[in-house]
């Protein structure tokens, strides 16, 4: 066996050029499939994160009645034992309560209906890193009076002009949409900043102010430190009424989030929608949430590597909590639409791979004919001194083997930089594509997915791609007329 390896490592360096055209198509099959699913994987990461690690949690918590009737009434009794319970499992990187409903936001004249999100502050931005929301920079007709007194390019501040009215959550987000060169970055953007800045200021605990998406701020006329009017229904049918003063802006990756969030404390969404229980004792009072967003230590991919260790988190969670009337609900059950909207574009995915495959394996097959034709009367001299036809056909195998190895790893490895490059520098989408994936509450990047079993998954497939062509050089030699192949 030996003896085959040596032979048929000499054969495929023999001719250079004819072994260097084999292994570059198989290269380059490894490469674009890998950089292809790379981004489309990458994608589904990202809509995973912006809807479900920043929003809804990997696994709730929740009434039995609520999934199906998302409603107030049938909240869930927030107990200091569910609370210990919770926080005894160490896979539960963080968690939050919250109590969620529909209200009117109005101010003046203007009225629209918004989500109130009541939460416990320090908990909701270690689950979701609230904080991050928050709008530093507002390009306003002040702002821009103050740029245009600086002494900055003329392009830059036309720049700058453009995007009036928008609000940024900071100078990074602002660089995206200005793409300042370095030098012009280093020298204008504190003058810029200081400029635009935009007072906003995460709540604390005891806080009785909110938090409003900019985009409903926008729409009721308000600004930092005026007043929104929130009206509607509360727990089991009390009036639910209130008057709070907006203490920051928040932008969210999705239109709907932005179009109607109002974000305020769990103490104070509580009182608002008198969502509470008298104990027995008929002294303390036991408050409601809606459900418990919880986050585990386990980051999610699309790959399904990280389902499996959060399934067992929800296993455990269940079995500690031992009660009928919770359910534990795993984020995929919470966010159908998401997933449905993944599985369906993974389809399409795979069906652009599958004609990649198809392409890329019609060219490897055309580099085994060229090199069969080629070695057609080498492998008849050989046949002819003596050498057995099988013997032959597995040295021919192995010279393939040989060849797709060195096609597959030297493809895999041109994809690490892009890799890296896409997963920490992900490119930011404008325009008409923005906005499309904003419908979706997506934030508008396309990163490329960290290395997974997927670089695995395309090697293989190469791999079984080249084992098929191999086919074919072993049915030429096993049934190969010595003398026509002298003649050749």
């Amino acid at each position: 066996m030996n003896n085959y390896f040596k032979l048929a490592w000499r054969n495929i360096w023999r001719n250079r050029r004819r072994t260097l055209i084999t292994i570059a198509s198989i290269f380059f099959a490894m490469f674009f499939a890998v950089f292809m699913r790379s981004y489309q994987l990458g994608s589904y990461t990202n809509m995973i994160n912006s809807v479900v690690v920043a929003y809804s949690g990997h696994l709730q918590i929740q009434d039995n009645k609520y999934f199906k009737n998302q409603t107030i009434n049938n909240s869930l009794l927030f107990t200091d034992d569910l609370r210990s319970k919770i926080e005894s499992i160490e896979e539960i990187a963080s968690y939050d309560p919250r109590i969620q409903s529909g209200l009117l936001a109005s101010s003046g004249l203007q009225s629209k209906i918004g989500i109130v999100l009541g939460v416990e502050p320090q908990k909701a931005d270690k689950l979701t890193n609230l904080s991050s929301r928050i709008i530093t920079i507002h390009i306003s007709d002040e702002a821009l009076e103050k740029i245009k007194k600086l002494d900055i390019p003329e392009k830059t501040f036309l720049k700058i002009k453009e995007l009036k009215g928008d609000y940024y959550k900071d100078e990074i987000d602002l660089g995206y949409e200005l793409k300042l060169s370095k030098d012009v970055s280093e020298k204008y953007l504190p003058q810029i900043l200081e400029a635009t800045k935009f007072e906003g200021e995460f709540f604390k605990k005891d806080d009785s102010d909110v938090m409003v998406a900019y985009r409903l701020a926008q729409y009721l006329n308000l600004n930092i430190g005026d007043s929104i009017i929130l009206l509607g229904q509360g727990y089991h049918g009390a009036s639910a009424v209130g008057k709070y003063k907006i203490k920051a802006f928040l932008k969210f990756p999705g239109l709907d989030f932005n179009n109607s969030m109002v974000y305020m404390t769990l103490k104070n969404s509580q009182e608002l929608f008198s969502a509470y229980q008298i104990a027995d004792n008929n002294i303390d009072t036991t408050f409601m949430v809606n459900y418990i967003a919880l986050n585990t230590n386990e980051k999610i991919n699309i790959s399904g590597s990280s389902e499996k260790k959060i399934r067992t988190v929800k296993k455990e969670i269940e079995n500690i909590i031992k009660d009928e009337n919770i359910s534990v609900l795993f984020w995929k059950k919470t966010n159908k639409e998401l997933v449905q909207q993944i599985d369906s574009d993974n389809i399409s995915g795979q069906m652009m791979l599958a004609i990649l495959y198809i392409i890329i394996g019609f060219g490897i097959f055309g580099t085994v004919l060229m090199m069969v034709a080629e070695r057609k009367r080498e492998f008849g001299v050989m046949i002819a001194i003596g050498m057995k036809k099988y013997k032959l056909a597995i040295v021919v195998i192995f010279e393939m083997i040989f060849m797709g190895l060195i096609g597959v790893i030297t493809g895999a490895i041109a994809t690490a930089p892009w890799i890296i490059l896409g997963y920490y520098f992900p490119a930011r989408l404008k325009g008409d594509m923005a906005k499309a994936m904003e419908q979706f509450n997506i934030e508008p990047i396309m990163p490329m997915e960290w290395f997974d079993v997927y670089i695995i998954n395309q090697a293989v497939i190469i791999f079984v791609m080249v084992a098929f062509t191999m086919i074919y050089p072993i049915i030429k030699i096993l049934f190969m007329k010595v003398i026509k192949a002298l003649k050749s």
